[in-house]
């Protein structure tokens, strides 16, 4: 059975700054809560792949996505590998004025071993969370606090 989240934030970052953020997935152990290593596997001028390896609650697991990016309105990953049965998530980015947008993450997403679900969704809601508060945070510290 599928699990869906969706998070939103309004942000003084113009949707191009956001945008640039998520699609650097090299940085993303500089800052992103629980990633230990990430890097670009791939990339064109369209999509990237993407490697991470997160650690939550004592366990280490090692992703891959296929990340096909629409500058500067959107991001779509689709999961490649890892310990997800099923993964697919999106970031859009709607401009409000010239320095604020809104932030969309939503993740839909399946474990193998159902008796799971119930603890894999509590951990990847705050895993979500946590995600789009370390964006917002890593734009005050980039682009300045405004």
């Amino acid at each position: 059975m599928s699990q869906a989240i969706t998070r939103t934030v309004l942000v003084p970052y113009s949707a191009q700054e956001m945008y640039d953020l998520v699609c650097d997935v090299a940085r993303y152990r500089e800052f992103l809560p629980g990633c230990i290593s990430s890097e670009v596997v791939a990339s064109g001028e369209t999509e990237l792949i993407g490697r991470m390896t997160i650690t939550r609650m004592g366990v280490t697991q090692h992703m891959v996505s296929r990340n096909r990016m629409q500058a500067p309105s959107r991001i779509d990953i689709e999961y490649v590998e890892g310990p997800f049965e099923h993964l697919v998530a999106h970031w859009l980015f709607e401009p409000l004025q010239e320095k604020a947008c809104k932030v969309t993450f939503s993740m839909e997403f399946s474990v193998q071993q159902r008796f799971l679900q119930f603890a894999v969704n509590a951990a990847v809601q705050q895993g979500a969370n946590e995600t789009v508060d370390a964006f917002h945070k890593r734009a005050g510290q980039i682009y300045g606090k405004r």
